[in-house]
Parts: structure tokens; sequence; C-alpha cells
């Protein structure tokens, strides 16, 4: 265990399905449940805990122009639409806790998962 309890992992590459956001990254949360209501709209297959890419620094950006996209992993293929669109994350090293994965390089979300969709 690290601090704030995240755990260090190595993953894989991974097929997600995701939404871009913009502003405050307290609206994550509502992000990736409009993504998930997507997602269940299209049958798509989730495959692992919802990750957030977190791309600014709150302490040097202000809020309504922070950048973040709110994920899925997915399996199988998935047309685009509208906002939601499907990539794939490169491997590597990322922080995890409990149900909520936050890739190292991005500024890190804390809390659990249960309280932001």
């Amino acid at each position: 265990m690290t601090k704030e309890g995240l755990e260090l992992e190595k993953v894989k590459p991974t097929l997600v399905a995701y939404v871009e956001l913009k502003g405050p990254y307290e609206n994550w949360g509502r992000g990736l449940s409009e993504l998930k209501l997507w997602l269940d709209g299209q049958h798509a297959r989730i495959v692992g805990k919802p990750i957030g890419l977190f791309y600014d620094n709150p302490n040097e950006i202000a809020a309504a122009e922070l950048s973040s996209d709110a994920c899925f992993p997915i399996e199988g293929k998935l047309a685009p639409e509208g906002r939601f669109r499907v990539k794939e994350l490169p491997g590597g090293e990322i922080a995890s806790q409990d149900t909520l994965v936050i890739l190292t390089n991005t500024q890190a979300h804390t809390g659990n998962f249960s309280r932001v969709c």
C-alpha cells in the first residue's frame, strides 16, 4: 500500500469507452454515470473498474478549464456516438484505490467509486 491508500500495479493496454469532460473534477462522477447509461443502452460488456484520466493540475488551472476523461474498460467493438468514444489506453504502471483507478502521470482523484457514480 502506498500513500493515501493507493496501490501501484502494472497493466496491459486496455480498450475503453470514454467521455471527455471539461470543468471541475468533482463533476467527473456525473460523466461516468452518463457513460454507464450509454454503455448499458449499447449492450456493451464492461470488463473492469472505471478509470479516471485527469489531465490538468487544479492548483494551476481554473476549475472551469480542467480536462478529464471518464472511462470504462470494454470488450469487443463499439462505434463512437456523439460525446461517447472508444480508444486504447497504453499499458504501464497505474495507481489504484478500492474500485477507482487513476493513471500515475495525471492528477489523482481520491475517493471511493461508490461516491462518484
